[in-house]
């Protein structure tokens, strides 16, 4: 997630990209198959808080907001699988790599790890997909370490990279495990106002998309849901639901140290927000927005 908790005064939000700049043009959503058995639950892994001001660029300073660390657990009538694993069991021992002045700028409260809420048993996990490999992500997938993790390309080779660590990268997380590493192709052609995506099944129910900026291999998820009703998870693109109506960026401390690619992340936070305006229905779900989640069903209880 990042520095939340840094207490700075705000700047103004950097110009973002107009809707007559190169966002690209709708291509519409593929039709979903109503008979998938597509249905998502919320597992809380954790909480947080902080200011409002620390989320997005204009927040009140005064107004504290709740924060969560979550996974997502999505059925599919073919396969069960996680988008991003929240906070795992280790994840106190996993913060020990953290540089000192870390620990007060990213407190967390832990609930349930993932693989304790669901059980081997009862959830059977075919894989894992991860919006990106930041520790508040990727901290459960020592959990699962028969479970194959899918992730793009561009977030592997950069976590990878001897120049990625702490605080926004926990090599132990992702580097001292068995996992099977299985890359996202975007070959699927144009989705909504995304000029590539990749959907999963075929079927129209579960699509991804890139969101270049965060970090360089950030994706977010669709799911369209048979009951008609649509959600698109935004990973860390932005830390609360008013950072992508208005738009606007992230506290600008915060972002000069967790957004990779400022203007990347500018023009990702532009195009969301134009399809936004174009498809008022659709549920825009950033990743530690406990507020934007707080309707969501939460595990065991799922959304159909």
């Amino acid at each position: 997630m990042g520095a939340v908790g840094l207490f700075f005064m705000g700047a103004a939000c950097s110009s973002f990209p107009s809707e007559n700049d190169a966002l690209g043009e709708f291509s519409g959503a593929f039709e979903a198959d109503p008979n998938s058995g597509l249905a998502f639950s919320v597992i809380l892994t954790g909480r947080a808080e902080a200011p409002e001001a620390f989320l997005y660029a204009g927040g009140s300073y005064l107004r504290q907001r709740p924060l969560a660390h979550v996974a997502v657990l999505v059925r599919h009538r073919t396969e069960t699988f996680l988008f991003d694993t929240g906070l795992g069991r280790n994840i106190d021992r996993q913060f020990d790599a953290m540089p000192f002045w870390v620990g007060p700028f990213f407190a967390y409260e832990t609930t349930n790890a993932a693989a304790d809420a669901i059980g081997g048993a009862r959830e059977p996990l075919d894989r894992i997909f991860v919006s990106h490999l930041h520790w508040d992500h990727a901290s459960g997938l020592p959990d699962f370490p028969d479970t194959p993790v899918w992730l793009r390309r561009e977030e592997y080779e950069n976590a990878i990279d001897p120049a990625s660590g702490p605080p926004a990268f926990l090599r132990e997380q992702y580097e001292a495990i068995p996992n099977e590493w299985n890359f996202v192709e975007f070959d699927d052609g144009p989705y909504e106002l995304f000029d590539q995506c990749s959907d999963l099944f075929g079927d129209g129910s579960v699509v991804f998309v890139p969101l270049n900026g965060h970090t360089p291999g950030s994706m977010g998820m669709f799911l369209n849901l048979p009951s008609g009703r649509r959600f698109f998870f935004t990973g860390d693109l932005s830390w609360a639901l008013e950072g992508l109506l208005l738009p606007a960026q992230k506290y600008f401390v915060s972002r000069s140290i967790v957004d990779g690619d400022a203007g990347q992340t500018r023009t990702s936070l532009a195009r969301v927000h134009r399809l936004l305006q174009e498809r008022p229905s659709l549920h825009a779900i950033p990743a530690h927005d406990a507020l934007a989640q707080a309707y969501l069903a939460h595990y065991p209880d799922f959304e159909h």
